[in-house]
């Protein structure tokens, strides 16, 4: 009896052992159970991205110690928007990796990882925060020849010398080409319509702001139909903008161009050099005729300008002044209208360069003043100009070098002439230009107004092309020698224009 009852104690002692055994099996198959989880530990969890034209890219660190056949992605986007108050939530990807353009309006949205083991249905979650900002906010655009030649593309500078909420700059290269494929055909003309407009000498093409997608081609930019692509310029210093296209000009809007303009018998070869005429679609110099005239609003008619009075203020005749046009632009009086506007004329010989001021509402005796310019250093060198709008200064430059000088209308003289930057190396000057507005970010008080001006330069044997911000002196006109910046790495600029938003 005794052995039996030893039997059957060893026998419950086997049972509990193996009950045991079971148990400690179990747990140690839940400790093995693989890792799943994301690594945040000097990880980046904020992203900013230009809204439809900057992919997203996110790519976070799983930690996992299964086979990652097992993982499955989930990625969202939400936040801002709703409708009838509930959130929209978008789909955006479902690999490890994100990368998507963001569509939604400029503001601050979450990206939501979703990670899932589909062996244990084990779920994690993560959470980024993505600011998506304007695709081309307020900046400088400049238009170039791309270094392989060929085609025009175009850029945005931003910098906090003009944009206060930049930390330092940023540069957005290339902007057509990368939303369109490729850059626009031919050499770059002009750039207008607040950077919309891209004028090449083959072609010309309108985009959405934006992005800069092109929403029309150059056979779209008509009424009633394009003529053979022969683009020399733009008008589009006074209302609606104007197109010189094979020596004819066709007037428009901001969005087509109507129909050709006409004078007289005379004809005309239209400079494309751009005049405001207060209350005017456009004012034109003929290189033909060697004579200004005007084009009236909302029409195709252009009219000339009626003969001086007898004893008209330097005898300046709107009809004919006998000499080269080189630059207008606007004067620092009556600023409101700009109806005071300011000429850089060359002599046909070359031999003498003037400045013209002109009151183009006082028609039969336009004269400000006129300014024999030649004592000045390289003047009838200079290929490029520029008139203040805050003082009576004006800028030259040359293909190396950049002068400043004051004027008087009321003594006529020109003086205070300075010499500022110098190109360096192999550099020559393509374009400057005078900044002309507050500035983003900026107040009236702290206004950039006048107070920068745009240099670009190129490197031919280099093929880079450069732009350089010099300080100016709003009065005097005053040019520093030494760049507030310099930003490399575009093509042979022809053109620069601000773009307000």
């Amino acid at each position: 009896m005794k052995t039996k009852l030893i039997y059957i104690l060893f026998a419950m002692a086997m049972v509990f052992m193996a009950y045991s055994c079971k148990k400690d099996d179990s747990n140690t198959s839940l400790e093995t159970l693989p890792k799943l989880g994301v690594d945040t530990v000097g990880g980046v969890n904020s992203f900013t991205v230009q809204q439809s034209v900057q992919e997203l890219v996110i790519d976070p660190k799983i930690v996992y110690d299964g086979d990652p056949k097992n993982l499955q992605y989930l990625w969202k986007i939400y936040g801002g928007a709703s409708v009838g108050g509930k959130t929209i939530v978008d789909t955006v990807g479902t690999n490890k990796q994100l990368k998507t353009f963001v569509n939604r309006n400029p503001g601050s949205y979450t990206a939501q990882l979703q990670v899932t083991d589909l062996t244990t249905t084990l779920k994690v979650q993560m959470t980024f925060t993505v600011i998506v900002s304007a695709p081309r906010p307020y900046g400088w655009l400049v238009a170039y020849e791309k270094q392989t030649g060929g085609s025009t593309d175009v850029s945005l500078i931003r910098s906090n010398e003009f944009v206060s909420t930049v930390a330092t700059e940023e540069v957005m290269k290339d902007i057509y080409s990368q939303v369109n494929g490729s850059g626009i055909n031919g050499v770059p003309l002009r750039i207008a319509n607040n950077g919309t407009l891209i004028i090449t000498d083959k072609t010309g093409v309108k985009v959405n702001a934006p992005d800069y997608k092109k929403i029309s081609d150059f056979s779209q930019l008509f009424v009633g139909g394009a003529p053979a692509p022969q683009p020399e310029g733009l008008l589009d210093r006074s209302i609606g903008i104007h197109l010189i296209n094979n020596g004819d000009i066709y007037w428009g809007s901001t969005t087509v161009f109507i129909g050709k303009v006409t004078l007289d018998a005379k004809g005309f070869k239209a400079l494309p050099i751009p005049i405001r005429i207060y209350a005017k679609n456009s004012g034109v110099f003929d290189d033909l005729n060697k004579r200004f005239f005007k084009m009236e609003q909302q029409t195709g008619q252009a009219t000339t300008f009626p003969s001086p009075v007898t004893n008209a203020k330097f005898g300046i005749n709107l009809n004919y002044i006998n000499k080269n046009l080189l630059f207008v632009g606007d004067g620092s009086t009556q600023t409101g209208n700009f109806l005071h506007q300011y000429a850089f004329f060359r002599d046909l010989d070359g031999s003498k360069t003037w400045l013209y001021g002109l009151n183009f509402g006082a028609e039969t005796d336009p004269g400000l003043c006129l300014i024999d310019l030649t004592p000045m250093p390289d003047i009838n060198s200079a290929r490029f100009f520029e008139t203040g709008t805050l003082g009576a200064m004006a800028i030259y430059a040359t293909e190396k070098k950049i002068y400043s000088f004051t004027f008087s209308n009321n003594d006529n003289v020109a003086k205070d002439n300075r010499l500022g930057f110098t190109a360096p190396g192999n550099e020559v000057i393509t374009k400057i230009s005078l900044f002309k507005a507050v500035g983003s970010g900026y107040t009236t008080a702290t206004s950039k107004n006048n107070k920068i001006l745009f240099v670009a330069t190129w490197d031919e044997a280099a093929k880079n092309g450069k732009v350089y911000l010099l300080d100016v002196n709003p009065l005097s006109g005053a040019v520093a020698a030494a760049p507030l910046r310099t930003i490399s790495g575009f093509g042979k600029i022809k053109d620069m224009i601000l773009k307000p938003s």
